[in-house]
């Protein structure tokens, strides 16, 4: 049993696995698991450890793009809001880009 396997049928199973602080791997279930889910966990433990690492960095990575992309929306919404104070000011920054203001 590969440890991707193992991993799935311990979750299938209720069983909690996530990464401690020193790089091990912590086990939470409602009721003892099944001494061959046990034996194929230990097994492959090193294998499961770089899979729940594998997973907690795509996690980051998706709440980050997440993040970015709703902080981008909302800096885009406020910049383009009507705000009658600042029309002068985005005009003159609307002609120097366009090459006609003074540089």
């Amino acid at each position: 049993m590969s440890a991707a396997e193992a991993l799935a049928r311990a979750e299938a199973a209720g069983i909690c696995l996530r990464l401690r602080p020193d790089g091990g791997v912590r086990m939470e279930a409602a009721e003892p698991p099944p001494a061959d889910m046990l034996a194929a966990l230990r097994r492959c433990r090193e294998e499961v450890s770089g899979l729940l690492v594998a997973r907690g960095k795509a996690a980051e990575f998706q709440a980050r793009a997440a993040f970015y992309h709703r902080s981008s929306a909302e800096a885009f919404a406020a910049l383009t809001a009507p705000d009658p104070e600042l029309d002068a000011e985005r005009a003159i920054i609307a002609l120097y880009y366009a090459g006609e203001g003074d540089a």
